[in-house]
């Protein structure tokens, strides 16, 4: 069943995270091995792991596109 973004960003921040971890679990490790280098390769996984460890901080993206929204005020 096909997800839009807006459908997306109605969900809590809770099901976001489910539906973000489902997606990285169903991700064809052949093809994500085509398109990453061996550098972004791993830094793609040290951050998965963080996420799944909890030790990665996650924000909505709200959030961060505030902040960046006032950095470039700043400048």
């Amino acid at each position: 069943m096909p997800v839009n973004k807006d459908d997306i960003k109605k969900m809590p921040d809770a099901e976001k995270l489910m539906l973000f971890d489902h997606l990285l679990d169903n991700i064809d490790e052949e093809l994500i091995n085509q398109f990453l280098e061996t550098e972004e390769d791993l830094i793609l996984r040290e951050r998965i792991e963080k996420y799944r460890s909890g030790t990665m901080q996650c924000d909505t993206w709200e959030n961060v596109e505030k902040r960046l929204m006032d950095q470039l005020k700043q400048k």
